[in-house]
């Protein structure tokens, strides 16, 4: 089961500035290579901890993905 919050401001003025090649470049990975994370303070409510125990099914799955916090 999955909940997308959105956040309460509008994101959209950073869209023309986003370099979508730029993470993949400074992680070193290829273009093609899936990356997931996660944004938001670490606090137990965010669901980092949730995310931890989900990986290791995700690269069951999806052994390419790349996790980011």
């Amino acid at each position: 089961r999955m909940t997308v919050i959105h956040p309460p401001f509008d994101l959209s003025q950073f869209d023309r500035a986003y370099d979508r090649g730029l993470l993949h470049r400074e992680l070193g990975l290829s273009p093609d290579t899936p990356i997931m994370g996660l944004v938001g303070r670490l606090d137990a409510d965010k669901g980092h901890l949730v995310l931890l125990r989900a990986l290791p099914a995700i690269l069951a799955r999806h052994p390419k993905v790349h996790t980011v916090f």
